[in-house]
């Protein structure tokens, strides 16, 4: 899970099957800065779920802040798609397990 910080995408809580759970690099509270080099501070959790997520296999370079600057890069295969939903083609399905979610930073765990 994440919640919207001022300055990026905080994580709440990570997936302990994911892979950036699986990688051991990245923890609650981290804050997400870049996705593949583009500065993505002050997106929503919903703009970035499409960057973040793609099809299993290929990668992502995640930046994270951690209690201060500067960033670290942190390179994940993917292991989790988001596809088009067939009833709307603006609208993407939840493709994450059973339990998890990208959530507005008012509704992250505090």
């Amino acid at each position: 899970q994440a919640g919207a910080s001022g300055e990026g995408l905080t994580v709440a809580s990570l997936a302990i099957d994911g892979p950036a759970g699986k990688s051991g690099q990245v923890e609650a509270g981290d804050v997400l800065v870049s996705i593949d080099d583009v500065d993505v501070r002050g997106k929503s959790a919903e703009g970035l779920a499409q960057f973040i997520l793609g099809p299993p296999g290929s990668k992502v370079v995640l930046g994270f802040v951690r209690n201060a600057p500067p960033a670290r890069y942190v390179q994940l295969t993917r292991g989790w798609t988001m596809k088009k939903s067939s009833s709307l083609s603006s609208q993407w399905s939840n493709p994450l397990p059973p339990n998890h979610a990208l959530v507005p930073g008012s509704l992250a765990p505090q």
